[in-house]
């Protein structure tokens, strides 16, 4: 987040795990001098496609365009596509949403059955963290997002997946009646 308080761009590509320990570098020192010297958060972690998971990390660079676009020419001059060709840094999109969107809702997802407490984010406890306030209902009833929280990058998918569907205007999911209480809504507006 910059200092007037927007969600700042978020840049995100994979590194082979030959790779990941070389950008990191001994005791991180070579992702803290590329985060420090273009004043961008950088964060590794594990790769979202199940195909890649052995074999690739995602790495994200949080920061201003002009930040980011920064910190990957660093990384290109410290990692030449000569030496090092099995580093690509295209941006990494989501999974492919499947053919038939229906069927794939149809069917009970996995964390419908999870206990409420484990599909919501908790602020840690006397620790400070970065939060936006997203939406206010009143003083007692408001909704914070944490940007620097791991799962941030994939409420953007999200977004984009609830637009593709709901947007259809056919095969839309059917509310199960009656409506069990674990069962998260969207609130959607087109403005």
């Amino acid at each position: 987040m910059d200092e007037a308080g927007d969600v700042l761009p978020m840049y995100e590509f994979e590194i082979p795990n030959t790779l990941v320990g070389l950008i990191i570098g001994i005791k991180g020192k070579t992702i803290k001098e590329l985060s420090t010297r273009t004043d961008v958060r950088m964060l590794i972690r594990q790769h979202h496609t199940p195909e890649k998971v052995d074999t690739h990390q995602i790495c994200q660079v949080r920061g201003k365009r002009e930040q980011i676009n920064r910190c990957l020419q660093m990384l290109r001059r410290r990692f030449p596509p000569a030496r090092f060709p099995e580093l690509n840094l295209q941006p990494v999109l989501p999974p492919p949403l499947p053919n038939n969107l229906f069927d794939a809702l149809a069917s009970q997802p996995s964390w419908v059955s999870l206990p409420v407490c484990t599909v919501k984010l908790t602020l840690p406890d006397a620790i400070p963290c970065e939060v936006v306030c997203s939406s206010v209902i009143d003083p007692g009833h408001f909704f914070l997002q944490q940007p620097t929280h791991p799962s941030f990058s994939s409420l953007s998918h999200l977004d984009m997946y609830m637009i593709r569907l709901y947007s259809q205007g056919t095969d839309i999911p059917d509310l199960p009646k009656p409506c069990q209480s674990e069962h998260c809504l969207p609130g959607y507006q087109m403005s």
